[in-house]
């Protein structure tokens, strides 16, 4: 698994999903703990949910610089299926800055959406090179296939080229936990395993489980490296600050910075 792409995931998740703003998520509040046993089992190295650490900041939409904003939806409206993505008007961003500790910790921008979709809830994370698509819906189902399911999945919603998605396939297993089936792994364009360049549909993690869908996929564009981030990682601008240079009026209020002069001064 990629170390990167699951703590996009787990940042997705971290602040729960699929409840109206200011109400606590319903059945996805279990989330994050199922997670952290899964990960547990699965013996890594590293425990990926204490990388995502305390709360979230939440940024205002004027320190997100517009070229930040616009490399961020090119990528969800590159990865999506059009029927999935809302119109330019109604798509609206949020941004917020989370405490990952990596080596040496960073503070890392990302932008996030969250809206109804095809009977449940789509949550798009877009950061540290990965967009994270996340679907919870009550009724996704394992199959008798997961592996199958999963690549169903993904080409109802992600716009993969047609000659590229008939050779996709999923390699999954399965972990137990709190009596849950979760299935993780990678997806993978067969026919492009020794490319040296990779799209970003040709290796994403999935992660599958009752009642939602999960995939991380890399902003790769075919070329050397991943595509960057304009900005980097930290790619927001700093709060303001009060003017501390000019000296209060009597009211002891202080005047704009830029007061216009009259006409004629």
């Amino acid at each position: 698994m990629d170390r990167l792409l699951v703590v996009c995931f787990l940042v997705s998740v971290a602040s729960g999903l699929g409840a109206p703003a200011g109400e606590p998520a319903r059945e996805e509040t279990a989330l994050p703990a199922l997670l952290r046993e899964a990960l547990d089992k699965e013996s890594l190295s590293y425990r990926l949910l204490d990388l995502v650490g305390g709360e979230p900041e939440n940024v205002s939409p004027d320190r997100v610089p517009p070229e930040v904003r616009e490399k961020a939806d090119q990528w969800i409206r590159r990865i999506l299926r059009p029927e999935w993505v809302p119109e330019a008007s109604k798509m609206r961003l949020e941004a917020l800055i989370r405490q990952v500790e990596v080596i040496p910790p960073e503070r890392i921008g990302f932008l996030w959406a969250e809206y109804p979709v095809a009977g449940g809830r789509l949550k798009l994370n877009e950061g540290l090179g990965c967009v994270a698509v996340l679907w919870a819906n009550k009724n996704v189902d394992l199959g008798p296939d997961p592996s199958k399911t999963a690549v169903l999945l993904t080409k109802r919603f992600l716009d993969i080229p047609e000659d590229s998605s008939k050779s996709l396939e999923a390699s999954l297993h399965r972990v137990e936990a709190r009596g849950t089936e979760l299935y993780v792994g990678t997806l993978v364009v067969k026919a492009h395993l020794r490319v040296e360049h990779p799209m970003w549909y040709d290796r994403m993690s999935v992660w599958l489980a009752p009642g939602f869908f999960y995939l991380a996929v890399p902003e790769n564009a075919g070329e050397a490296g991943t595509t960057a981030h304009v900005g980097g990682h930290a790619r927001f601008l700093p709060p303001q600050k009060p003017d501390e240079t000019r000296p209060p009026d009597k009211t002891g209020t202080k005047p704009p910075a830029d007061t216009p002069k009259e006409h004629g001064q």
